[in-house]
């Protein structure tokens, strides 16, 4: 593991205040947001939301529609949620 030399501790703190634990989740998804849409990359998903990697831009509090494949049955699950969080790497979606 190489280190980035950051301090993790704002993250760990960060980490243990989340009612629902992040997953690591690396699959495609496709929204649909307004007149925008498209298919990006999930980083993570928990039982309240997801990132998205992204270069689109998003608004906070915008609504977005997300098919999130799940691969055990081979079929997406169709989610809406706000835009919580914007960040360089994507935004931080809250399920509705």
């Amino acid at each position: 593991m190489v280190s980035s030399g950051k301090s993790t501790t704002s993250h760990s703190s960060q980490a243990e205040k989340r009612k629902h634990p992040r997953k690591t989740y690396d699959a495609k998804v496709n929204f649909t947001s307004d007149e925008k849409f498209g298919t990006e990359y999930i980083r993570d998903i928990s039982l309240k939301g997801v990132f998205v990697e992204t270069a689109e831009e998003f608004i906070m509090g915008q609504i977005v529609s997300l098919n999130i494949p799940y691969e055990s049955i081979e079929k997406f699950v169709k989610i809406k949620g706000t835009v919580v969080r914007i960040t360089p790497e994507g935004i931080g979606v809250e399920f509705l």
